[in-house]
């Protein structure tokens, strides 16, 4: 049932009910008041008849004067009885007899000298009777009656309701008509709304909405509708956004792991195994590794920031050290290298930290060159509980970042490490990682899980793994603040020309 059938429907029942209580109640009072009416009329009717009863002082003279009365309008229900209720003058029929006991027994049980009552007559219904008891010195004692049929005061009644009737389903087609007019705008408007919803819940946004000034309901809704709509038309659009930005993150992503060389290698006399996990889709930083002839070369960098750009700045880097690998020099001139790249691509906008050293898979000897990186550091290959003591740290002079100075100069250091020694490069991230309590990792929690329950036939990857597991249980459900990433480099003698240990 549509809206405005259920408010015309309302418009119509509630006055209806209405009307009818005040009918029912009007009509009584006004039954009522019409009978009061009648029998004020009825004794105005008996005085007028005591007057000429009065005034006739032979019966001869009153017989005349009632005959001539009776026939005057008002008067043709008179009757006279006596007080055996005989009918008077002829006293030939009684009162019973022509109205029934029942109006016989009502005016014996009355004491006063007047009077009126309401009694159900013989063959005539329901009457009004009114009475008055005379005497006149030439007769006996009689007593006046006229009544009046109780259908008069009902049949005003009738004629009452069907007035009322009219003057309600006057005013009633009139309410009516003014309110199609007004329901029309009104549905109009829910309508047009409803199918505005329609279409919004089917994906359709742009369905056109009457725009109003008036400040009711409908138009209040409408309004907080299409700013609704609107609010949330641009959600969608950031969501698809955002998933569309994900999706081409997600997909950098996956083209940086291609950065990367496998993270377990071995390169007869030095074993790798790498970690990397950014902080976002992409990160910023990155390692990498290459053999020339006996020369087992790795770095690791990481660019200022993290996410795609960073990303694309050690793609650059990866595409550089290509290149330098198939000519490698050293590591300064590797540095240098990349450095002049860096500042050419980023123009000073972002920078990378960055270590690279070459180790001499025959001799244990590791060049190193800095450029503003965390130093590396290695531990010894012994069966024993270690403390910060027993590490050695790669100490260098610190150049600048790569892409701070296109003129900047670096340094290298030269260090002999021993048969077994496990060496551990790392960049900030691994220190930066928090827990959910937002407590950082540090140095003191690293050096206190390499140097816990060291053993010499520990692989680099056994050392990786135990440095990996920790700090992702320390991290627990916590998001990573920087990028993380580290690798492990262990040295083990050649012996026999092709053997080592």
């Amino acid at each position: 049932m549509s809206l405005r059938i259920k408010f015309l429907a309302l418009l119509v029942v509630i006055p209806s009910l209405c009307l009818g209580i005040f009918l029912h109640f009007a009509i009584t009072t006004f039954v009522n008041d019409k009978k009061l009416s009648l029998l004020e009329n009825q004794f105005n009717l008996l005085n007028s008849t005591n007057l000429i009863f009065l005034n006739s002082q032979k019966p001869e003279n009153l017989r005349e004067a009632i005959s001539n009365l009776k026939k005057q309008e008002g008067f043709e229900n008179l009757v006279i009885i006596t007080p055996t209720g005989k009918l008077w003058p002829e006293e030939k029929e009684s009162l019973e007899t022509v109205y029934g006991s029942e109006v016989y027994q009502k005016l014996l049980s009355q004491t006063s000298g007047e009077g009126s009552f309401e009694v159900k007559a013989k063959d005539k219904g329901s009457l009004l009777v009114s009475f008055l008891r005379v005497n006149n010195d030439s007769l006996n004692p009689l007593i006046f009656i006229i009544t009046t049929p109780s259908s008069l005061a009902d049949r005003a009644s009738v004629l009452f309701l069907f007035k009322a009737v009219a003057a309600f389903v006057a005013l009633l087609s009139i309410a009516i008509l003014i309110s199609i007019l007004y329901s029309n705008k009104l549905t109009n408007g829910i309508k047009v709304l409803s199918q505005a919803m329609s279409d919004f819940g089917g994906g359709k946004f742009d369905t056109e909405l009457p725009t109003s000034n008036d400040e009711d309901e409908v138009a209040t809704m409408t309004n907080q509708f299409q700013i609704m709509r609107k609010q949330i038309k641009n959600l969608i659009f950031e969501k698809e956004e955002k998933t569309k930005i994900e999706t081409e993150m997600s997909l950098a992503g996956n083209l940086q792991k291609s950065f990367f060389p496998e993270p377990v290698n071995d390169f007869g006399g030095a074993s790798f195994a790498g970690f990397f996990q950014p902080a976002s889709h992409a990160g910023g930083d990155w390692w990498y590794y290459f053999q020339k002839d006996h020369l087992f070369v790795f770095l690791i960098g990481d660019v200022t920031g993290h996410g795609l750009n960073s990303a694309m700045l050690t793609g650059v880097a990866r595409a550089a050290v290509s290149l330098i690998s198939s000519s490698f020099i050293s590591p300064v001139d590797t540095l240098e290298k990349l450095n002049q790249v860096i500042c050419d691509t980023a123009g000073g906008k972002l920078m990378m930290t960055c270590v690279v050293a070459s180790l001499n898979t025959e001799s244990g000897e590791i060049n190193i060159a800095n450029a503003s990186h965390e130093v590396p550091f290695s531990l010894p290959s012994e069966d024993r509980d270690l403390i910060k003591k027993d590490l050695k740290f790669f100490m260098s002079d610190p150049g600048p970042r790569l892409g701070e100075n296109a003129n900047a100069k670096y340094k290298a250091s030269k260090f002999q490490i021993d048969d077994g020694e496990s060496m551990v490069f790392f960049s900030d991230g691994l220190l930066d990682v928090q827990n959910p309590e937002g407590k950082a990792f540090g140095e003191r929690n690293l050096f206190k899980l390499i140097c816990k329950d060291q053993r010499k036939r520990n692989s680099s990857q056994d050392l990786l793994e135990k440095i990996r597991r920790n700090v992702l249980q320390f991290k627990s459900t916590a998001e990573l603040v920087d990028d993380l990433s580290f690798f492990v480099v262990k040295w083990s003698k050649i012996r026999n020309g092709n053997e080592h240990v």
